[in-house]
């Protein structure tokens, strides 16, 4: 599935958020089929060049138990799995 959000993007260490939010498009894709899950995401006006990401998801009997790629889930992915009927309460 596919998605676009207007949302804020920022850059993000363990010292907290660097510099000020930048409105942006962000092109959310999640997918699952029978070799695993996974998504990507990134901003459309840079076309990824200033926000991306992609990992792996760890899906199972329509549960949401992990994932990979990124210290922390976004908001919009976990929208498109919700709205994919995938439960994200484990995580």
């Amino acid at each position: 599935m596919n998605k676009q959000f207007k949302t804020y993007a920022y850059y993000e260490n363990s010292a907290g958020i660097m510099g000020d939010p930048k409105e942006v498009t962000l092109d959310v894709s999640v997918w699952i089929d029978q070799d695993g899950a996974g998504f990507e995401l990134y901003d459309v006006e840079s076309g990824g060049d200033e926000f991306y990401g992609e990992g792996m998801l760890d899906i199972s009997d329509g549960v949401l138990y992990g994932y990979d790629g990124v210290f922390e889930l976004c908001k919009e992915v976990l929208d498109v799995l919700k709205e994919m009927d995938i439960d994200v309460t484990k995580i």
